[in-house]
């Protein structure tokens, strides 16, 4: 079946059948919107942003999500359908061909490695770590747990959960987001706080450090299971040095209870997401805590842009690669590595062909995308030759050019028609 609905939670799209669930239609959600990320992650095709889908369509009717174009088809016409069903053919077969080289190595043209991960939130994500050839997972978020519990998780049911989680993952780096409530991620058995702004509100780290509990829950469990193998751990919305000093502060604390209840001494190595703008000045202070910086792409872009990524009136109204955007990824590009952090990035951006190239060509090597993605960009990653773009695109760059986008967008559409000649 198909769900239409005029809002919908990401708690409230977990509470459906996923095997029974063949498409999605939201009409007040944005592309970037949580709902709409969640839908993907789980393989769902999506639509958002539509007018009056719920007047129009009766229970019933014929109707086709394509969530590669953003269109809604209701009671298609015998063409139409027919042309549909085609592409729907061709989908398949290219996906299953992606798939069946999903273990050859992400590697361009010019003979760069691409780091590639997926972004996970239930154990049964991470199985697709070996089955898909990725590097690990470069986002776990842990909220969905929390959010389709009945209740608050006991400790032995959060220790085996995390446990499973890097089983699965067979031996793969796991990076665990510690909890990102908040804003339309919220438990539907806790009491709700309306904030006018939620995104700009109490959230993420904000309720961590305030109701500490939740943290030093969450890092003993993680640090319990990991049982002495590597654990990367990482926090969500920093905007501080000092909030950042307080989780790092806490994380120590609980390798040192963990240490004296006889477990193994939990290696573990700290990150952060890299979201609010406030943290791109104190990438030097914030070194001595961190390895690793994980940019959100979602995120950042609605607080460098000042617009809200769940309005469908603004989400778009910059693009999706804006020159700001790129300009402070190229920014962080030359600042992680002088300062001996690991980056990467696990926003929307990672899993599309256009955000892809635009990461390579700034020369970050570390993506976490949609496991549905995966396949599909791996291929993309083997027919691209960064370096015989990167003189162009770095000249675009700095002289602001308010064309890069659409450059961008040329060179993708030469690298897919690439790709599917072959697929014909």
């Amino acid at each position: 079946s198909i769900l239409i609905a005029r809002s919908l939670r990401p708690a409230q799209l977990l509470e459906y059948d996923r095997s029974a669930l063949k498409a999605l239609v939201v009409e007040e959600a944005s592309p970037t919107s949580h709902v709409v990320i969640l839908a993907r992650a789980l393989g769902i095709p999506v639509v958002g942003q539509t007018i009056t889908a719920e007047d129009v369509v009766r229970e019933g009717d014929v109707i086709v999500v394509d969530g590669e174009r953003g269109q809604v088809h209701v009671r298609p016409a015998g063409a139409v359908l027919e042309s549909l069903q085609e592409r729907v053919r061709l989908n398949q077969l290219r996906r299953s061909l992606n798939e069946q080289a999903a273990q050859l190595e992400p590697v361009t043209l010019d003979g760069r490695r691409i780091n590639c991960q997926i972004n996970a939130g239930l154990v049964e994500d991470v199985h697709e770590v070996p089955r898909l050839g990725a590097d690990g997972v470069g986002l776990f978020r842990t909220e969905l747990h929390y959010m389709i519990a009945p209740g608050l998780p006991k400790a032995g049911e959060e220790v085996l959960f995390y446990q499973q989680a890097m089983d699965a993952a067979e031996g793969k780096p796991v990076t665990f987001r510690t909890l990102d409530l908040g804003g339309d991620k919220l438990l539907p058995y806790a009491q709700h706080i309306g904030d006018e702004n939620p995104a700009l509100g109490w959230r993420a780290i904000r309720i961590c450090l305030d109701r500490p509990t939740f943290l030093k829950f969450q890092l003993r469990t993680m640090m319990k299971a990991a049982d002495g193998r590597p654990l990367r751990i990482m926090f969500p919305m920093v905007a501080s040095l000092e909030e950042l000093q307080e989780a790092a502060h806490m994380a120590a604390h609980e390798a040192d209870a963990v240490a004296r209840l006889g477990h193994q001494r939990p290696q573990y190595e700290l990150g952060v997401m890299v979201e609010v703008p406030s943290l791109l000045e104190m990438i030097p202070q914030i070194a001595p805590y961190v390895s690793f910086l994980a940019v959100g792409t979602n995120d950042l872009m609605q607080f460098l842009y000042a617009a809200d990524r769940g309005n469908a009136r603004v989400a778009n109204r910059y693009g999706r690669l804006p020159l700001g955007l790129l300009r402070v990824l190229a920014r962080l590009s030359r600042e992680a590595p002088a300062h001996g952090l690991q980056l990467s990035v696990c926003g929307e951006m990672a899993g599309r062909p256009e955000g892809v190239l635009a990461l390579m060509l700034l020369g970050i090597t570390g993506l976490s995308m949609s496991a549905a993605s995966l396949p599909f960009i791996k291929q993309f990653i083997r027919a691209s030759d960064v370096g015989a773009l990167q003189e162009e695109f770095q000249m675009l760059l700095e002289q602001g050019d308010p064309s890069l986008a659409s450059w961008l967008e040329q060179h993708v559409h030469v690298i897919t028609s690439a790709l599917d000649e072959e697929l014909a």
